[in-house]
């Protein structure tokens, strides 16, 4: 015989009782609950009667062991069901956004390699919690079921389903190494390319853009050596291939210490760059944040201004 209901603190019956309670409901039998719950049956059904008597209202019908829920107890079900849903919902959420101590970006090899690695000890040094974890994407990949939190891409920064951030722009210089120019001679002129074997990425207008950009509009290339991307590029230039079209903001560690030399003053500055990006109906974890501002600062604190020799 159910008692009267009893005065609730908080307005809220026993949340042990509302787990039990909807559990029953949804699984149809005590049995169940009480595997799904870790419990014996007889704690499930000391919290069936807790429940029924702090409420005063019955929400089962029992003949013998078998249970259904009244009218009361089916209504009552589906806003309990729907309430420790959205609890449990939220809490897997915060638990993966907020908990979560490791950020996994996907980079163009040519960002990752010349410009993100050899800075991430700094961004350890300030968030030594945080695990990255880092792999390649290319460029135009197109992946809706990235796992990834971040990516590095470059363009013009609008990309469908993205929101995103440019973190380096993408001006051209032209370069080589010091012992380039050595084995092969100054360069003082632009008309001295012509005698050289000139560099870049399968973007094959780069080098006319160049040129057009100097007044040369019919600029003969008569020597070329197109790699796949810009990593491939700087690589072969850094090899003493030739003289690379090269992003300043990827090789000014190369630049600062000498590994290459700016050949020329001028430089051309596209619309595109690199951006980080984020998939827009995904909120990010603290870890992806505090990247993220990361990325820019270091962004901002990396001078595109670089020096050139004419090779004396």
């Amino acid at each position: 015989m159910l008692q009267g209901p009893h005065k609730l603190r908080s307005g809220l019956p026993p949340l042990h009782a509302l787990r039990a309670f909807e559990s029953v409901g949804r699984t149809g039998s005590a049995k169940d609950a009480a595997l799904e719950l870790c419990i014996t049956q007889s704690a499930i059904s000391h919290q069936l009667r807790q429940l029924e008597d702090a409420l005063g209202i019955k929400l089962f019908e029992r003949r013998g062991r078998s249970l259904s829920l009244t009218l009361a107890g089916r209504e009552y079900f589906v806003a309990v069901a729907q309430a420790l849903a959205l609890v449990r919902d939220r809490t897997e959420t915060l638990i993966e956004n907020e908990q979560q101590d490791t950020v996994t970006v996907a980079s163009l090899p040519s960002f990752a390699i010349h410009w993100l690695i050899p800075r991430l000890s700094e961004f350890f040094s300030k968030h030594s919690r945080v695990n990255v974890n880092l792999r390649y994407t290319l460029m135009g990949e197109s992946a809706p079921n990235d796992a990834a939190d971040l990516r590095i891409r470059y363009g013009s920064g609008t990309w469908e389903g993205y929101m995103s951030q440019q973190i380096l722009g993408g001006s051209l210089i032209v370069v080589c190494t010091p012992e380039y120019l050595k084995r092969h001679g100054q360069v003082r002129e632009t008309t001295d390319l012509r005698r050289h074997q000139l560099i870049h990425d399968q973007n094959l207008s780069c080098w006319r853009q160049w040129f057009a950009s100097q007044g040369l509009t019919d600029f003969p290339l008569s020597h070329e050596l197109v790699l796949h991307d810009q990593h491939m590029a700087i690589a072969a230039t850094l090899h003493g291939q030739g003289i690379g079209l090269c992003r300043s903001t990827l090789i000014a560690d190369d630049l600062a210490k000498g590994r290459l030399v700016r050949l020329f003053e001028h430089s051309t500055d596209g619309e595109n760059g690199y951006h980080v990006c984020w998939r827009e109906e995904i909120r990010l974890s603290s870890a992806a944040k505090a990247f993220r501002r990361w990325l820019v600062a270091q962004s901002k604190a990396c001078s595109s201004e670089v020096s050139y020799s004419s090779g004396d």
